[in-house]
């Protein structure tokens, strides 16, 4: 007969501790004004896995988000990304110093060039907005998860042992301590 702990408080920590994972970054990116078109904000997904005998906590969001927070080397970017950044992010005139005209498609394509080889001369500069709050929260729930760990097992162990060696009518407690 195999016995297994179910790790259901430990769990429970871990799903909070999730949500606060999302709620934090998102916090953390909106006050840094990182946000242009807020799809990496909406990508965020925390999520608590438990599968065979492994629970852990998977960090999802779009595919760019680790260029967004550990920077790049230099590079020439996608063109496409980079029109749709200077789109939303910049506020492009539509004339010139002098007054004059100046489409704004143009400028857009002017920006849109003169960003990029930016980019490919000095790399990007990293966020760090997802270690800050993983830092935070560490801190944290550090104790609570080691808490809801020792509860688990001290409930397994304690279902395991009494139906084997009883209690001859006094109370049995297996303690853990870490």
């Amino acid at each position: 007969m195999r016995y297994y702990i179910d790790f259901n408080q430990t769990a429970a920590v871990l799903e909070e501790y999730a949500r606060q994972v999302e709620a934090l970054y998102g916090e953390s990116i909106a006050k840094n004004g990182r946000i242009a078109t807020g799809s990496l904000l909406s990508s965020v997904h925390v999520d608590v896995k438990r599968e065979a005998r492994v629970i852990g906590v998977d960090f999802n969001a779009a595919k760019y988000w680790e260029y967004v927070e550990n920077g790049t080397e230099p590079h020439w970017p996608p063109p496409p990304a980079i029109r749709k950044w200077v789109e939303i992010k910049l506020e492009l005139p539509g004339a010139t110093a002098s007054g004059r005209p100046f489409p704004r498609d143009a400028a857009i394509r002017s920006t849109t060039f003169l960003v990029s080889r930016k980019i490919a001369r000095e790399g990007t500069k990293g966020t760090h907005d997802l270690e800050e709050t993983l830092n935070r929260l560490n801190a944290a729930y550090a104790q609570r998860l080691t808490d809801a760990l020792v509860a688990d097992v001290d409930a397994a162990t304690d279902a395991v042992l009494l139906p084997f060696i009883g209690t001859g009518g006094r109370p049995l407690k297996v303690t853990i301590t870490v």
